[in-house]
């Protein structure tokens, strides 16, 4: 019944209950509107419990750690160079949290990790403590992006960490830069809006599906806008992240 109910009430926000006539014929609950109402229930429902499985286990002496702080890791080759790591497959859970949509991979710097999903019609910035779970901090902007395929409404970028500061571009190209260590909002940009970018197979902004490369105060990220977009599609936007807090701010 609770499913029913919670299905009925999406539909009818989005004019699709039964009963509703379209285009002069009464229609019902579409498969994937059931889909995604199972999805959305058990997301919600889920959403935010943390299963403590056991405590990590102290760094072997003399272990070289580095952080991972965006797709690919520090040399975006997805190698890590770090030393004394366990070779047992599979390794041992520490923890578990339950997160909604999306393709997003987490990023970690010191005591932080960050990861981008979507629950319901919001898009939701993570940050949890990478050895217990604990919440950090949460952000969460509106989102309407539908995957034209019906497979996937999530964010399809990973997170960018460069000190101080945390970036995520959405599905929609909704870009954000947030404080790492209160999850503040510094400065926002609507790509989509800002570049006329065109939905495409991975979301509004395909190069997205990438993250961006933060270095030395300087944002990197591939897009699809013009008028400066390569021969295979490929963007690069280069701006000064001092320049562009100004001008949002």
């Amino acid at each position: 019944m609770q499913l029913t109910r919670f299905i009925r009430r999406s539909a009818k926000r989005n004019q699709m209950a039964e009963g509703v006539k379209i285009g002069g014929v009464k229609r019902g609950l579409s498969r994937r509107q059931l889909l995604g109402g199972i999805g959305a229930l058990a997301a919600g429902a889920m959403h935010g419990q943390i299963r403590v499985h056991r405590k990590p286990k102290p760094l072997p002496k003399g272990a070289v750690t580095h952080d991972w702080a965006a797709f690919l890791g520090p040399s975006h080759n997805a190698v890590s160079t770090e030393t004394m790591l366990s070779r047992k497959l599979p390794p041992s859970l520490v923890w578990e949290f339950a997160k909604g949509t999306g393709y997003a991979s987490p990023a970690v710097a010191g005591e932080r990790l960050v990861f981008l999903h979507r629950l319901g019609n919001e898009e939701i910035i993570e940050c949890l403590h990478p050895e217990t779970a604990s919440s950090q901090w949460q952000f969460r902007y509106a989102t309407a992006f539908e995957d034209r395929y019906g497979y996937n409404n999530g964010p399809r970028s990973s997170p960018v960490i460069d000190g101080e500061w945390v970036y995520t571009v959405g599905a929609e190209a909704k870009l954000h830069c947030l404080e790492l260590g209160s999850g503040k909002v510094v400065w926002k940009r609507d790509l989509r809006a800002d570049y006329k970018i065109p939905q495409d197979f991975f979301g509004t902004a395909w190069g997205a599906k990438h993250g961006a490369r933060a270095r030395s105060g300087v944002q990197v990220m591939r897009h699809r806008s013009q008028p400066w977009c390569t021969k295979n599609g490929g963007c690069l936007c280069l701006r000064e992240v001092s320049r562009i807090r100004q001008q949002a701010g």
